[in-house]
Order: C-alpha cells, then structure tokens, then sequence
C-alpha cells in the first residue's frame, strides 16, 4: 500500500515556545504566597489550611524548617478537594533548600476558590519539628 502525503499539510503545534513562556512570566507576575507556621510531633499530626483569599491555580508548597534543616524523618501527604495530590513524600522534597533554585515543590491543580487543604505529616523519631507551610498560587481576579 502507498500512502501519499497531502501537500501543504503542517503538524499542528500546542504549544508554541513563547506561549509557554509567557504563562511562566505571567505566574511569577501574579503569584501569592500564604505561610502557616506549624508544630510537627512524634507520629502523625494532621492540619487543616485554608487560604485568605480565593485561589484559581495551586502552583505549589514548600516546607522551611524553622530550627533545623533536617527533615529526614518525616513525611508528607497533602489532601485538596477529595484528591491527593502528595501521598507520603518525603519532606525533604519540599524544602526549598533541597530542590535547589526552585522555592517551592511543584504541585499544580485547579482551585476552585473555597478549598481546604488536609497536611497530614508523619514524623518517625520522637521530639518536634516547627515549620514553615508555605502555599503558591494564583488568586483568582
């Protein structure tokens, strides 16, 4: 069987560059960050945040430790609106000074503007942990 080619015919393209590009500059234009600062003991600690504002678009969390850097013992798992976005990440992942230029650990998802955000942090070794919760996203206009 010979197949020919149709002249003229171009692939179409998704995404160009600049678009990309564009929706990137225009997150770090717009962005929000909301902080919590959260007390992590022995076992399992659940904390439930919800932002001031409404938000459109989580682009991301990141987890400072206040006293420390480590966070090796820990782990994390996030719950937004019945999905489970993270689901026992290290914390570790989430400090920004682990994921090197990044400041925050991407999470993307659509927000519908009165989400409420379910941290359940498991903590391995006895004593506690403070830390900075810190959640970036886009507001909605």
């Amino acid at each position: 069987m010979i197949i020919k080619r149709r002249g003229g015919v171009q692939r179409q393209r998704y995404f160009e560059t600049t678009d990309v590009e564009r929706s990137q500059q225009l997150n770090q234009e717009l962005r929000y960050v909301q902080s919590f600062r959260i007390s992590i003991s022995n076992g399992s600690n659940s904390y439930t945040v919800t932002l001031n504002s409404p938000g459109k678009m989580l682009l991301g969390v990141s987890l400072v430790p206040v006293n420390s850097s480590a966070l090796n013992d820990t782990q994390v798992s996030l719950s937004l609106n019945n999905n489970n976005p993270l689901i026992g990440v290290a914390a570790n992942n989430l400090n920004p000074s682990y994921v090197g230029n990044m400041i925050y650990f991407p999470v993307p998802q659509v927000l519908f503007g009165n989400d409420s955000f379910q941290f359940t942090f498991n903590k391995a070794n006895a004593g506690s942990e403070t830390i900075v919760l810190n959640i970036f996203y886009i507001p909605r206009t």
